[in-house]
């Protein structure tokens, strides 16, 4: 059995850019940054303007994970970012 690549920056910032408008549209995705953990951990950063969210989010992945994981942990995070 061969392991996945892990997913492309550019598909990573794309997922985060769709899922910040779906589930908070003043969420904007930033930006990218690696992160303690090697080359396949990231932080995926965003910013909101809005006073009921912190102003940065920022975000660990794992790279080695499925774009449909990586889906569902962004949009808990964000949930998770914006209960009270």
């Amino acid at each position: 059995m061969t392991s996945m690549p892990p997913l492309d920056l550019t598909v990573l910032a794309q997922i985060a850019v769709d899922v910040a408008k779906q589930e908070e549209p003043s969420l904007e995705f930033i930006g990218i940054t690696s992160a303690e953990g090697g080359r396949r951990y990231v932080e995926l950063i965003f910013a909101s303007m809005e006073h009921r969210m912190p102003p940065r989010v920022m975000i660990g992945i794992d790279r080695d994970d499925s774009a449909a994981t990586v889906t569902a942990h962004l949009r808990t995070r964000i949930r998770q970012s914006l209960a009270p």
